[in-house]
């Protein structure tokens, strides 16, 4: 359904994942301008910044795919080859600085999580986007996350989010919320000086190898 044809539906119309955006656009917006996150699509973007962010979408959607593996459900969902491309591209980096989170997630249902995969798969798709513009500025730069393309999953997502009824829903939304709100808590808003100060290259590729999570 287009932007267009949802605006002027009546509300009973409008499809659940129009409504997870509207409901998650403050903190969506907030990564947009945060300190670290805006920087991904500058001109003069540095490999550690790019390390930076990377480290810390590496370490937040480990654990969302990780909770979707232990719980068992949506394989059709599983974002088992970005993570394991966010864990390449970020090799040399990890040398020297890993992200903690202060506090592990924890999705109270799997509706939730559906929610935490609605935010994972939507930063990859976005994360697309960006990388004729990150090549562009660190053209030696290791970008197999933002070469990664899975639109069939994101179709997927998006069918799947409109299966759910409203209390299910509101689930999804607090996974959602909980994810974005992790990564603007786990992102630092300035360089820690970790990380080389060049990017090191690595090849676009479609499906990387799978790691243990």
């Amino acid at each position: 359904m287009s932007r267009f044809l949802d605006e002027t539906c009546d509300v009973q119309q409008i499809s659940n994942r129009m409504k997870i955006r509207d409901s998650t656009k403050k903190n969506h917006q907030l990564l947009h301008v945060h300190p670290m996150f805006s920087r991904l699509v500058s001109e003069d973007l540095l490999a550690s910044e790019l390390h930076t962010v990377g480290l810390t979408k590496l370490s937040v959607f480990m654990q969302v795919e990780s909770a979707r593996f232990e719980a068992k459900v949506w394989p059709e969902l599983n974002f088992r080859s970005q993570v394991t491309a966010l864990f390449t591209d970020t090799f040399d980096a990890r040398k020297v600085y890993v992200p903690r989170l202060n506090t592990p997630l924890n999705f109270k249902s799997t509706y939730a999580l559906l929610g935490g995969l609605y935010v994972a798969h939507g930063s990859a798709f976005g994360a697309n986007v960006m990388a004729k513009t990150i090549k562009k500025s660190l053209p030696d730069a290791a970008i197999s996350y933002y070469c990664f393309q899975s639109p069939r999953q994101w179709s997927q997502l998006c069918k799947t989010l409109e299966t759910l009824r409203e209390c299910q829903l509101e689930q999804a939304i607090s996974g959602a919320n909980l994810v974005f709100n992790t990564l603007l808590e786990a992102t630092p808003t300035s360089l820690l000086g970790h990380g080389p100060k060049t990017a090191t290259s690595t090849s676009c590729v479609a499906d990387p190898p799978n790691i243990s999570l």
